[in-house]
């Protein structure tokens, strides 16, 4: 039986008790007031066949009833205080152990955090490795384009490149003689300087060698003009080297003809002011055996492959 019903009947019991001890101490003030008042008083009570004393009876009554009524207050009272004693220490046992699986909920929450902040620790070092392993990644793409463009890739201009040359040629008249040996990527170089050169109002003639054991991108300088054009070439991203009269074991391809010039195709409609004044310098820089400045287009350099 739960605590609830035996607590239940032993307050029953408590109330039947207390209201036994109010009849019984009334019974017994009747029996002594009626001893008091005629002690020689011969009514009696037929009980059993047996004729008894009505006063003294009463007593007897008064006094048993209220020592009965008085043990059972004792015992439910006393029973009473050991059930709620129990309750309390049960009560008190469950909070205990509430208490207890609270602090080990925030011991385990603090746990929790700490665990929480060591992998936000390992997640930034983990970003930071990444960061290095790309960066690492990208530069070696970028030594292995590099590497291939070494070993079979192309030489190229982009347009910002081209940009840089238009405008350090800008309102300049130049004539040049641009020399290529006969093999597919130096002409091909070749033709993508000779269109950025005349892009940038340059008139250019190509001459073509065999074979040469010269390599790169050479300029024969012969006056500022040639040292400045090969300036411009170099910061247009051309590697342009510099060939002078000085130079020993000069190439012949700077004072003579390597062969039969070829006229460029069209470079497109000019504006009005300045096309029939290109036009005229043009015109007069192909006739003439004045070859300009002369720039030879070799095979590519070779360059060794970046080393990690």
């Amino acid at each position: 039986m739960s605590f609830d019903i035996w607590e239940n009947i032993l307050w029953g019991v408590l109330i039947v008790s207390f209201v036994g001890i109010f009849v019984s101490t009334a019974i017994l003030i009747w029996g002594l007031v009626g001893e008091y008042k005629d002690p020689r008083s011969s009514a009696k009570i037929e009980i059993g066949g047996r004729s008894l004393k009505k006063f003294p009876l009463l007593v007897i009554i008064g006094v048993a009833g209220e020592l009965l009524f008085n043990t059972t207050t004792f015992v439910s009272s006393i029973t009473l205080d050991v059930l709620h004693s129990t309750e309390v220490a049960q009560a008190n046992k469950i909070a205990s152990a509430a208490y207890k699986v609270g602090n080990e909920a925030v011991e385990r929450a603090e746990t929790l955090a700490l665990e929480v902040e060591i992998l936000k620790a390992k997640n930034l070092e983990f970003e930071d490795k990444n960061q290095i392993l790309q960066k690492n990644l990208d530069q070696s793409h970028a030594d292995l384009l590099a590497a291939l463009r070494t070993m079979t890739g192309d030489r190229d201009m982009n347009p910002a490149d081209r940009d840089k040359l238009n405008s350090s040629l800008k309102n300049k008249r130049y004539g040049i003689t641009l020399v290529m040996v006969e093999l597919r990527e130096p002409r091909r170089y070749g033709l993508i300087i000779r269109d950025a050169l005349e892009d940038a109002g340059a008139v250019v003639k190509l001459e073509e060698e065999k074979t040469s054991r010269f390599t790169g991108v050479l300029v024969c300088e012969k006056n500022a003009r040639d040292s400045a054009l090969r300036k411009a070439l170099n910061r247009a991203g051309i590697e342009a080297k510099s060939i002078n009269q000085k130079t020993e074991d000069r190439p012949a391809f700077c004072d003579s003809p390597a062969g039969i010039a070829q006229p460029p195709p069209p470079r497109g409609l000019l504006g009005v002011a300045t096309g029939v004044l290109d036009d005229l310098f043009s015109l007069q820089f192909k006739e003439s055996r004045d070859r300009g400045t002369v720039i030879f287009v070799g095979e590519k350099v070779p360059h060794k492959v970046p080393e990690r």
